[in-house]
């Protein structure tokens, strides 16, 4: 594993710690992490279904995250890996909501945490699906070249707006530095390429 990845993952552990000093048990964690595998899932079957080679895994921001070979793959199936696992998500919370008879504090959450993960995964700023899912979509219908300029600046637009909106919460509801940390991550991202 590179240096690189081991800081990545470093702060990703220390961001995940405070995240879950704020929540009540063991069991919340337990259910994010499950929202987070039911996710991954999402893009193994998907890309396994539409033959889309695996080009491994690695440390990210926000964990462990699988990569896939799209060279040669048609943009349609890319756009389809990228949207699988906030479809996972959404179908987990569906799932949920028709199985649970009353619905207690658990089960709420974990609906929450799968539907919250799915909307935090399709905002179109890098390294988040959303951003792939863009890219692959203007990719059908405009050069490659064009389509990643205009995914690079959709996403230093829109990590502004996440962290003017991190901002806000933090004035508003208080000091949330897992938050902070991931707006900050993702505007830096998010710039960084746009220079590229």
């Amino acid at each position: 594993m590179r240096k690189a990845d081991l800081i990545k993952a470093a702060v990703f552990l220390v961001v995940a710690a405070i995240a879950a000093s704020f929540l009540n048990g063991i069991e919340y964690v337990a259910l994010v992490a499950l929202a987070a595998a039911i996710h991954e899932t999402g893009h193994i079957l998907a890309a396994k279904a539409l033959k889309v080679p695996s080009a491994g895994g690695g440390a990210t921001f926000f964990g462990l995250s699988l990569k896939y070979d799209f060279s040669g793959v048609p943009y349609a199936k890319e756009a389809a890996v990228s949207a699988a696992g906030a479809l996972f998500n959404v179908a987990a919370s569906l799932v949920t909501v028709l199985l649970v008879k009353e619905a207690g504090d658990h089960a709420v959450f974990f609906i929450f945490s799968n539907l919250s993960l799915a909307l935090f995964n399709l905002l179109p700023i890098s390294p988040l699906d959303g951003s792939g899912l863009l890219t692959a979509i203007l990719c059908i219908f405009l050069s490659p070249r064009t389509a990643y300029r205009a995914a690079a600046w959709t996403s230093a637009v829109f990590s502004v707006a996440f962290f003017v909106f991190t901002v806000y919460v933090q004035l508003k509801v208080g000091a949330n530095m897992s938050l902070m940390f991931i707006s900050v991550f993702l505007l830096y991202n998010a710039f960084a390429n746009v220079k590229k």
